[in-house]
């Protein structure tokens, strides 16, 4: 019997989520032009049975064919900010696989290299805009804020801010461990994520430490979570993650990929801080991302 192409070992080596969607007939039909194309066949249909049938027959077309439009619509919606999603995911853990051998190199040559600046950002700017896919919405930003020494205390000082954020850099504060959404993290034993609808609300309630950025309109709600990382044998809370929004947009679905993304970041900083021995890190980065050849033999062996 023969088999279909179905049936066939494919080789995927990237994915446009701009194209890939509308392949085959089942793409057609999600286009618009597909969507239209239903849309004419129901009235059609509709008409038809109307009028060789009666009403009865034409309110019957309009009741299954008006389902199968919005259907359609729905389909195309959720794939489309499914695959969105998935582009930008794979994006942020390709460019940090990428990155990371670069960024060790510059900064033990230089601890103060703006290398490691720059990942902060681009990591904001990537988990931004994955929020901004799932969210529809493209007012979402993102901030980390990395814990570090300010005179004598330990603080969350931010340096990643997603572009749109920028302008808060000026007027930004240390947020002291004991104080606001740090203080009730470390309460939570830096587990969870924190949903604040209303920032002023929160202010008003004592659970938000005021700082001069809070005056501006560009952030209203925000959903945190701990970076955490292992420290000396114990589990310590390192850095904090911020997707911020101008809407209260975030719902108790939205946690996983948060925590997702803070359990990722609680896993590169530790090395790029120097927690875990930059030494043998930066060799294994390197050897991975050295392009690889297989022996002959092996080659032939795939050919198969």
């Amino acid at each position: 019997m023969a088999k279909s192409d179905s049936d066939n070992i494919q080789h995927i080596l990237t994915v446009d989520p701009k194209k890939e969607w509308a392949d085959g007939w089942q793409g057609f039909f999600l286009r618009y032009r597909g969507i239209a194309l239903a849309t004419f066949i129901k009235a059609v249909a509709s008409g038809t049975l109307f009028k060789y049938v009666g009403p009865v027959g034409g309110v019957f077309a309009l009741a299954v064919g008006f389902p199968v439009v919005v259907w359609l619509c729905c389909w195309r919606y959720f794939l489309l900010k499914s695959m969105n999603a998935d582009d930008r995911l794979h994006t942020l853990m390709h460019a940090t696989r990428d990155q990371l051998p670069t960024i060790l190199a510059s900064v033990a040559e230089n601890p103060a290299s703006s290398s490691l600046d720059r990942f902060h950002h681009d990591c904001a700017n990537r988990i931004a805009a994955y929020f901004q896919s799932i969210l529809k919405n493209e007012n979402i930003g993102c901030a980390i804020r990395v814990a570090e020494e300010v005179d004598g205390q330990r603080c969350y000082v931010t340096y990643g801010r997603s572009t749109g954020l920028e302008s808060r850099k000026r007027t930004s504060k240390p947020l002291p461990a004991d104080k606001g959404l740090a203080h009730i993290l470390r309460d939570k034993e830096s587990r969870g994520v924190l949903i604040v609808p209303n920032i002023k609300a929160a202010i008003q309630r004592h659970s938000w430490t005021k700082q001069e950025n809070d005056d501006c309109d560009d952030i209203q709600s925000v959903m945190v979570a701990p970076i955490n990382s292992i420290e000396n044998g114990t589990l310590a809370m390192m850095g904090i993650l911020y997707i911020t929004s101008r809407d209260p947009v975030f719902k108790q679905r939205h946690a996983s990929a948060l925590k997702a993304f803070s359990d990722f970041l609680g896993l590169v900083y530790p090395v790029l801080y120097g927690i875990i021995p930059r030494t043998d890190t930066q060799s294994l980065l390197h050897e991975i991302a050295k392009p690889k050849k297989l022996p002959a033999a092996k080659k032939a062996a795939v050919k198969r």
